[in-house]
């Protein structure tokens, strides 16, 4: 805390919406200002808060932006919105079934679309959104932002998701799904050998009897 060693007097001066209007005596130790905001009500605050712009208003300044920022879009009942409720769910709400595979691998989103549809609603316009299309992380790792997010089909995203990493074999690269469907291993067995860092052969090493090759 700041020390004072003469009291302003601040009477009849304006602090964004606040004018102040007599000294508070009510502390010996700390200067406050009875101020008249633009509302019509009146708030008590320290006259370093006052200086220093810290405050503003009575508190209706926050409000009217916290009201402005929720404003019902006329959305709620598109896809896009649906979507973005998605996303978000999978991202921070615990119930979520997919919570874990995103929120655990530290997956979230962006301030800038978490806190405003709109936001995300206006990139979306402008970054070939389609009815029919999905949302994409490019880096599978990453975070939903708009540097990393992408509208594709439902077909090419599912060849971006983790089961589906690209292994090669042989000087053949794939997809893990498109070698485990070739040498007829389940994608939980491959998972598995490679968290034990097996190599690219040894993951279909029980399975070689049966390799053909791939065209």
């Amino acid at each position: 805390m700041r020390k004072m060693t003469k009291t302003v007097n601040l009477t009849g001066k304006r602090f964004g919406r606040l004018t102040a209007v007599r000294r508070d005596t009510s502390s010996n130790k700390t200067f406050l200002w009875v101020c008249q905001c633009d509302c019509g009500k009146e708030k008590i605050v320290r006259s370093y808060d006052l200086r220093d712009e810290k405050v503003k208003s009575c508190g209706c300044l926050h409000a009217e932006k916290v009201k402005t920022n929720t404003r019902t879009h006329g959305k709620s009942n598109t896809l896009i919105y649906k979507i973005w409720c998605s996303m978000k769910a999978r991202c921070y709400r615990k119930t979520c079934k997919d919570f874990h595979d995103y929120s655990g691998r530290g997956i979230i989103m962006c301030d800038y679309w978490r806190n405003n549809f709109m936001s995300f609603y206006e990139w979306s316009m402008t970054n070939g959104y389609e009815e029919g299309l999905s949302i994409d992380r490019i880096n599978n790792d990453g975070i939903y932002e708009p540097l990393n997010c992408r509208w594709v089909t439902q077909a090419k995203q599912a060849r971006n998701k983790s089961n589906n990493r690209f292994i090669t074999v042989d000087g053949i690269t794939k997809t893990l799904a498109d070698w485990c469907k070739f040498y007829k291993v389940h994608i939980s067995t491959a998972h598995s050998r490679l968290k034990k860092g097996k190599t690219s052969k040894e993951i279909f090493i029980k399975n070689t009897c049966k390799k053909r090759r791939m065209k």
